[in-house]
């Protein structure tokens, strides 16, 4: 069971494409700014960094506690990639063991007098989230459950984008 889980969750992949009237270093110093996401994540609702970062920098770490519905949870994260203006990268950790469950990026390309940015999400195979717990106690809907969890992430990575653009575009 668990080789055919780690296949179905290294294929548990989103990604979203936006373009924003905005350059790319005003694109990059909100996206980089984590405390913010509350301002237009769906699900996220608190960002504090951690051992003493103030920050963004490669090792960085923040946690941040997302809710849906009565379902809240918070997980620490590490910056893994900062290269100004092109890509801002993080792991999420597992609650138990802070092994990687899943990696986010940003990845920023300038167009015209805007920027292009794709959000993506990758749930590391063996990860220990809990989609893979559910995953787990239900293999028969594993699939099902995968699926569901994805269209939930890509409704709100593109709510997350298109509320940081209306942000970055009134500043235009």
């Amino acid at each position: 069971m668990a080789a055919n889980l780690d296949e179905l969750f290294e294929a548990f992949q989103v990604t979203e494409k936006i373009r924003i009237d905005a350059p790319p270093d005003a694109v990059w110093e909100l996206i980089t700014d984590v405390r913010r996401i509350v301002e237009f994540s769906p699900e996220c609702v608190k960002i504090q960094w951690l051992n003493g970062a103030t920050a963004p920098e490669v090792g960085a770490r923040f946690a941040g506690t997302s809710r849906i519905g009565s379902f809240e949870w918070t997980r620490n994260c590490t910056i893994t990639a900062l290269r100004e203006p092109e890509l801002f990268a993080y792991e999420v950790a597992d609650e138990a063991d802070e092994a990687a469950q899943s990696r986010w990026s940003f990845e920023l390309t300038a167009d015209g007098n805007g920027t292009v940015v794709t959000q993506r999400f990758s749930h590391v195979p063996s990860g220990r989230s809990t989609v893979r717990l559910i995953a787990e106690g239900s293999p028969a809907e594993a699939e099902q459950t995968v699926a569901e969890r994805a269209q939930m992430l890509s409704n709100g990575i593109r709510h997350t984008l298109e509320a940081m653009r209306a942000v970055l575009e009134s500043k235009t």
